[in-house]
């Protein structure tokens, strides 16, 4: 019976077949799966336990390390399967290296410490093949991806990169000249640059203010640096003055005084600091471009001459006179003058702008006074008054003639100071000018002759008057008149018409006299309008005409007084220099 079972049974085990394994054929690193098998009553195995461990008797599979382990699955005494299972770790995507910063154009390249992913962007910023190598598109920001996957899942690594565009600063804004010791602010529309300038003939400011130190040319860089290089804006900026001018100076020179142009004539104007403009609003003259100016009619033209730049302008400012040929006009006074009359002459002329009058005489018998048109007759004779008139367009004279007449002098009366009743003398005078003789009163009578007769018993006085257009002057003489019968003894008496002092020339150049009437000795003293004295002199009692030096009188009007015995008497007197 036991051959039987036997022999039943190892037929049968002989020709029994084990199936295939099942399940995944990867487990991840810390992972399990579950192995099968269609014949169960097994055993389960691995081949490297660092690798993958499995419960014999379940078939599960745990992953203990990476890498490829053999699974074996026994029946034993009858057969056995093995498959290949595959342990894989958890990806990790490591560290990316490269950037952060890309300009466009150019090409940098990007490495993981992983190398079993593949590259990729986060937009179209940055574009990057499959060996890392990344290339700048646009300006802006991207991401870089290295992205590791397997069964086990994904890791994906990130580097943020920017990329640059070259640096290009925009055209500078901002005048392109200045003025010295003046500021402007200048502007570049791309920020983050630099300001600077190439010398000194301006500085500037972090902030791009920009001041002109001295006159010249300048270059205003404005400087843009980034990682993709540097670019530079420039303006070139000229520096100028405030404008000026100079002293306009006049061709041909017209001498000192103001200047003067004559009525169609021409003066050529200059001015040191070119470039300017001429300019005028009178109409009495024309104005060329060039400065030359034409006499249109007689009066007075402002002349401009400006200059401008960016930083102003200036003005300088010329007064012309413009003159007419002198006219004198006609000279208007009194045709005659008397000795020692101060007379003053004018012109009827309006005088033209400029013009030098001057006053003449001709024969010295008038010498001009102090002021213009002014004379003081001195010598009796005929004489010329005489205006010349100068400008820079010619001379002219006007003239009149004038006579001065002498001052009446009725002299000296000589002869008897006696006459009887019903008898004549014969009276006799210096003078030369003529004159009437006549008496006080009834005494006596008197001939134009001077043949005086006696009348009536008693004192008369005879007199010599002597008159002209210049005044009347009288000369006395005192007689008595005796009974009838009368013995008369014949006296030569030399009596004088005056009585205190008289002074002449008065008004008074270079000297005058004084003539002291009377026979004391005789104190002098000169004071002026105030009252102080500023000459004293005295005279003995032989001196009676005391000649005094006036040069040292400075001109005007004094006081002399003569003082003799109990007399005093005073008189004007009147200097002029």
């Amino acid at each position: 019976m036991l051959m039987t079972l036997c022999s039943i049974f190892c037929f049968n085990l002989s020709s029994f077949a084990i199936g295939s394994i099942t399940g995944t054929a990867t487990v991840c690193a810390g992972d399990s799966t579950l192995l099968a098998d269609a014949t169960s009553g097994g055993v389960w195995t691995t081949s490297d336990p660092t690798v993958a461990t499995i419960n014999s008797a379940t078939g599960m599979l745990y992953g203990v390390g990476t890498g490829t382990v053999t699974v074996q699955y026994t029946i034993p005494g009858v057969d056995s399967t093995t498959t290949t299972i595959n342990v894989l770790d958890v990806p990790v995507a490591g560290l990316i290296s490269g950037g952060p910063t890309i300009c466009v154009g150019t090409t940098i390249v990007m490495s993981d410490t992983s190398v079993t992913g593949f590259w990729a962007a986060s937009n179209t910023n940055v574009s990057i093949n499959s060996i890392g190598e990344a290339s700048g598109n646009m300006s802006g920001n991207d991401s870089i991806w290295y992205i590791v996957t397997n069964g086990c899942g994904s890791d994906t690594a990130v580097n943020v990169v920017t990329v640059l565009s070259a640096p290009k600063p925009n055209s500078i804004l901002g005048p392109d000249t200045i003025c010295v010791r003046s500021t402007v602010a200048l502007a570049d529309s791309e920020a983050g640059g630099a300001w600077a300038v190439t010398n000194t003939n301006a500085a500037i400011t972090t902030l791009g203010n920009i001041t002109g130190a001295r006159v010249g040319m300048d270059t205003v860089l404005y400087v843009i640096t980034n990682a993709c290089g540097t670019d530079t804006s420039t303006l070139v900026t000229t520096i100028m003055n405030t404008p000026r001018t100079s002293p306009i100076t006049v061709t041909p020179p017209t001498g000192p005084g103001p200047v003067a142009v004559c009525v169609g004539a021409n003066i050529q104007l200059a001015d040191s600091i070119a470039g300017g403009t001429w300019n005028t609003t009178a109409t009495n003259v024309t104005l060329s471009a060039t400065g030359e100016v034409t006499g249109l009619m007689q009066g007075r033209a402002t002349i401009l001459y400006t200059t401008s730049n960016f930083c102003g302008s200036s003005n300088a400012r010329l007064n012309v006179i413009v003159d007419s040929l002198p006219d004198p006009g006609t000279v208007t006074g009194p045709a005659t003058l008397c000795v020692n009359q101060m007379v003053t002459y004018t012109d009827a002329s309006l005088l033209p702008f400029g013009e030098l009058v001057t006053w003449y005489e001709s024969v010295g018998n008038i010498q001009p006074g102090s002021a213009n048109g002014q004379y003081i007759a001195f010598t009796p004779g005929p004489d010329t008054v005489l205006v010349i008139v100068q400008n820079n367009c010619g001379i002219d004279t006007a003239f009149m003639p004038v006579v001065v007449n002498p001052l009446p002098s009725a002299g000296t009366i000589s002869g008897y100071d006696t006459v009887c009743v019903g008898t004549s003398v014969i009276l006799s005078d210096t003078t030369s000018t003529g004159g009437i003789w006549t008496t006080t009163n009834s005494n006596a009578a008197v001939t134009g002759s001077g043949i005086v007769e006696g009348i009536d018993t008693g004192s008369v006085t005879v007199m010599l008057i002597a008159a002209n257009s210049c005044g009347v002057d009288t000369a006395q003489w005192p007689m008595y008149v005796l009974p009838t019968g009368c013995v008369r003894t014949a006296v030569n008496n030399v009596y004088s018409p005056h009585t205190g002092i008289e002074i002449f020339p008065n008004p008074a150049y270079n000297t005058f006299n004084i003539m002291i009437y009377g026979n004391l000795e005789a104190a002098i003293t000169v004071t002026d309008v105030m009252g102080n004295a500023v000459a004293r002199y005295t005279a003995a009692n032989t001196q009676r005409e005391v000649t005094i030096d006036a040069s040292k009188f400075a001109a005007g009007t004094y006081m002399v007084r003569v003082s003799e015995g109990e007399n005093v008497y005073r008189e004007k007197l009147v200097i002029i220099q």
